[in-house]
């Protein structure tokens, strides 16, 4: 994977869209995940969740496109939920504020465990 580029797989788990995101998170990358989402948010998909397990760097733009999920999401009265956040991305989310109004869980398992019906 060259520098500047996401790779983006979408899947459905339960009642969430779970985005499998690799690569940078950055403002030349965000365009296709934030249409990708915009368009599930249109047909009613309400519930989001990013697997950030492949990303390696965000940079305030990445951090903005997050926010804005997590607030369509929760005006919509849904879920929108993090795990797989790699320490340097999880710092970053920190030190906006984020981690603190975003639901982040460690992995994949707890997810399920404490979103999934």
């Amino acid at each position: 994977m060259e520098n500047g580029e996401l790779k983006i797989a979408a899947k459905n788990v339960g009642e969430f869209t779970v985005y499998v995101l690799s690569g940078e998170l950055v403002v030349s990358t965000i365009l296709e995940l934030k249409n990708l989402f915009l368009n599930d948010l249109k047909y009613g998909r309400i519930y989001a969740a990013c697997d950030l397990k492949g990303v390696t760097f965000i940079d305030s733009a990445g951090v903005g496109l997050i926010s804005n999920m997590n607030k369509k999401v929760n005006a919509e009265k849904g879920h929108f939920v993090l795990f797989n956040v790699p320490p340097p991305i999880k710092e970053s989310l920190d030190k906006t504020g984020l981690s603190e109004i975003i639901s982040i869980v460690k992995n994949e398992k707890e997810f399920s465990d404490n979103f999934i019906l």
